[in-house]
């Protein structure tokens, strides 16, 4: 079958945002109640990840070579005791790893008060040459500039969406909500900048 990121993303927000029974009928279950957002921290703690992942795959039949498995995750994070007197921000390591391993496969830095991580995770991907891989990211990287550059190299991307972007959203949701849940949709990132979250190229798996 076929599968895109795109999907991962839009399962997420449909549980998230409200439709539950959206989600309960695409994978045709009934008589759930939705916990809250309190409660599912808790239970998401008990849940054996390992397991809960050999579950989906058994039920969707899907079947990953060791290609397909490697994704690569892009994040920034603050090191600590570097920001100044008077300052907000310090010095900032920007990481590339394996989501398997855990292995960094590239770092970078930048200076919080004066730059932003956007240039950053782009240009790092850049000189990785990591493009045409798995990229995960943050809604932080939801602009042409990091997106253009994964899409033009054949890469594959599953980036955050956040509340405020009604319109991705509502394009997510409705993608969801189709007789297709597996499906992916190309909307060139320079065109259309609200809908890029479903710029996603599929992945045979």
């Amino acid at each position: 079958m076929e599968i895109s990121p795109v999907c991962i993303g839009t399962w997420s927000i449909t549980a998230r945002a409200a439709p539950f029974e959206h989600l309960c009928q695409a994978l045709q279950l009934t008589n759930q109640t939705i916990i809250s957002r309190a409660q599912l921290p808790r239970l998401l703690a008990k849940v054996n990840g390992t397991v809960l992942a050999e579950l989906v795959f058994q039920r969707f039949g899907l079947v990953l070579t060791t290609q397909q498995q490697a994704w690569f995750a892009a994040d920034g994070k603050e090191l600590r005791g570097s920001i100044k007197a008077g300052n907000k921000r310090g010095e900032v390591c920007v990481s590339l790893l394996a989501h398997a391993t855990e292995t960094i496969v590239g770092q970078t830095y930048y200076n919080g008060n004066k730059e932003s991580e956007r240039p950053a995770v782009a240009q790092l991907l850049v000189n990785t040459g990591m493009q045409n891989q798995k990229i995960t990211l943050d809604a932080l990287h939801l602009i042409p500039l990091t997106i253009s550059s994964i899409h033009r190299d054949g890469g594959t991307y599953l980036v955050g969406l956040k509340a405020n972007q009604q319109r991705c959203i509502g394009i997510g949701l409705a993608a969801a909500r189709s007789n297709h849940p597996a499906m992916s949709a190309w909307i060139n990132p320079s065109v259309d900048m609200d809908a890029l979250t479903i710029a996603a190229m599929p992945v045979s798996i």
